[in-house]
């Protein structure tokens, strides 16, 4: 049975999200969030979005307001709660350090892709077809990355309501897994193209994938992470999921 709405809260929220709007004092207004947030629920922050959609404010603004509503709270709670919280090797500080790592390699490929397009003719000794063979193969590590995440963070994210946000995070994850393979395929494979179809090839995938790595490493750090570290509010928890990601393993890259 669903869980009622208390339209107290909803009001309280939606009220909120006007204020933030307004520009209300930022720290006053970190401050309430973190006391009105406290008890609520996907469905009540959902039911205050639709107050402010049926007031005329866009779909954009509204998502904008409710994401600051909700790292306003982390703020409050990371200015106002005991220090130290997360030193304990957190697993998402674990999870944003691989990302930073991935940014590189994502900028690494790039560069090799372009190296390689510059090129009259390519071949399998040459230093950078073999600097693009290394970064493909560094790639691979980010598929124990996304299945840590989709085994073990996502699942607790859905039980407390916020299954929509995890159905994005696990397409976006199906998608760059085939985008590695093909690119992966495609590399070892060189000699099964003329050089202007490889170049055309290597470009076009290298593009897609990084643009959807990029888009896709922002959405979790600037908004599900902020998110699971508001509603997971059990430490209990928490070193649930670190054990569970040790077993995994950390995609090769040890962050301590």
């Amino acid at each position: 049975m669903a869980k009622t709405l208390d339209k107290a809260r909803v009001s309280m929220v939606a009220e909120l999200l006007r204020r933030i709007d307004k520009g209300d004092d930022v720290r006053l207004l970190a401050k309430d969030a973190s006391r009105i947030a406290e008890n609520i629920s996907p469905a009540e922050l959902a039911a205050a979005e639709l107050s402010l959609l049926d007031d005329g404010y866009t779909p954009t603004a509204v998502n904008q307001l409710s994401t600051a509503f909700v790292v306003m709270r982390i703020y409050e709670q990371h200015v106002s709660g005991p220090k130290g919280q997360f030193q304990d090797v957190h697993i998402l500080q674990k999870v944003t350090a691989e990302h930073g790592v991935f940014r590189c390699l994502a900028a690494e490929l790039t560069a090799a892709a372009a190296d390689l397009r510059a090129m009259e003719c390519i071949w399998d000794t040459a230093s950078e077809y073999r600097r693009l063979i290394h970064v493909v193969d560094h790639l691979s590590a980010m598929k124990e990355h996304f299945e840590r995440e989709d085994d073990v963070i996502l699942p607790y994210l859905k039980r407390l309501g916020w299954a929509n946000l995890c159905v994005v995070a696990e397409n976006d994850h199906a998608q760059l897994r085939a985008d590695i393979d093909s690119l992966t395929s495609l590399v070892t494979a060189i000699h099964a193209f003329s050089p202007e179809d490889f170049q055309t090839a290597l470009v076009a995938g290298v593009g897609r994938f990084c643009s959807c790595l990029l888009e896709h490493l922002s959405f979790e750090d600037g908004l599900l992470w902020p998110i699971a570290l508001v509603v997971i509010d059990n430490p209990a928890v928490w070193r649930t999921m670190k054990a569970l990601c040790e077993e995994i393993g950390y995609c090769g890259i040890h962050v301590s």
